[in-house]
């Protein structure tokens, strides 16, 4: 009933009397779909109140009109557009502004019959270039990255390498978008700087556009091991392990940090080595640990002890 109501009111919004540039007669039609959307043209989101956007099949007019006050602002456009198919036809879109300026809008839509895209809080965004209206993931970054991510937008991957040593399985990784584009990774909102995920296998980012189109990027996420120097394991040890309590450490410098971190990636405890250097853990949950230590004759050590 309520979703009934909506698409009655926004079919009256858009024939209400303005000097329309065009023209579309809702009884030549069977079906609708309503869009509530926002235009963007260069990069400004139109806000005149004589502004118009125009809804297009084979250049016939299938939906026209102005944007609706709200709170003192025209932002919102709510268009009802036709087709006498329910579902399929392509719908491009014309935008003229208070000037009578006509600027051809790039993204598009697939009619569907009683479709409803875009709503007052998340609205749909025309957009004048297709640059705007893409799918595309512009930047990604993570912290512990030690060169630029390699982004490839023709096969939707993206390649990360991060420095030796860090644990891949909760990295929060910072993103750009193409403007109104979102993604999600296994039906969760990403929020850029914010998100963490688990990059030990191939991560899959659905992205949707603003025209609603969506494209799957592939992230990976390398562990750099080229330049760590070869050093001698046989000279230090960690145990006994499993462990149970106290942590032995032989073989290493004064004065080298060490770290160790929960398969979370939480660091338990980051503290300098002296002679016959020891660390207590029983009251760590039982489970698996990474121990980082920091040696100074190479990048880092890694080493896995399980406590009991």
């Amino acid at each position: 009933m309520k979703k009934q109501f909506l698409v009655l009111v926004i079919i009256a919004i858009s024939f209400i009397g303005y000097a329309q540039p065009w023209s579309v007669n809702p009884a030549e039609f069977e079906f609708t779909m309503n869009i509530v959307g926002q235009v963007s043209i260069l990069g400004t989101i139109e806000d005149d109140a004589s502004n118009y956007i125009g809804a297009f099949v084979d250049d016939v007019c299938v939906g026209v009109c102005s944007p609706i006050e709200d709170e003192g602002e025209f932002k919102l456009f709510y268009l009802t557009v036709y087709s006498n198919q329910s579902s399929g036809e392509i719908v491009e879109f014309k935008f003229v502004d208070e000037s009578e300026n006509e600027t051809l809008i790039s993204n598009t839509v697939v009619f569907e019959s009683d479709g409803i895209i875009g709503d007052a809080d998340s609205p749909f965004i025309w957009f004048d270039t297709e640059e705007y209206a893409s799918t595309d993931i512009l930047e990604f970054t993570i912290e512990e990255q030690v060169s630029t991510a390699e982004i490839n937008s023709t096969s939707k991957t993206i390649s990360v390498l991060v420095e030796h040593g860090t644990i891949v399985n909760n990295l929060i990784p910072s993103f750009v978008l193409a403007p109104g584009a979102s993604a999600e990774v296994n039906s969760i909102e990403q929020e850029s700087g914010v998100t963490a995920n688990d990059y030990s296998s191939d991560v899959i980012y659905v992205v949707t556009g603003a025209d609603q189109s969506t494209a799957n990027w592939t992230v990976s996420v390398t562990v750099d091991n080229s330049d760590v120097a070869q050093f001698d394991y046989e000279n230090i040890s960690v145990y006994p392990n499993p462990n149970a309590g106290q942590l032995f450490f032989d073989g290493v410098e004064d004065n080298v940090r060490i770290e160790i971190y929960n398969l979370a990636g939480q660091m338990m405890c980051e503290t300098y080595c002296d002679f016959d250097f020891s660390i207590y853990i029983s009251d760590y949950p039982a489970g698996t640990y990474v121990v980082r230590i920091n040696h100074a004759n190479s990048n880092m050590i890694i080493k896995r002890i399980v406590k009991e």
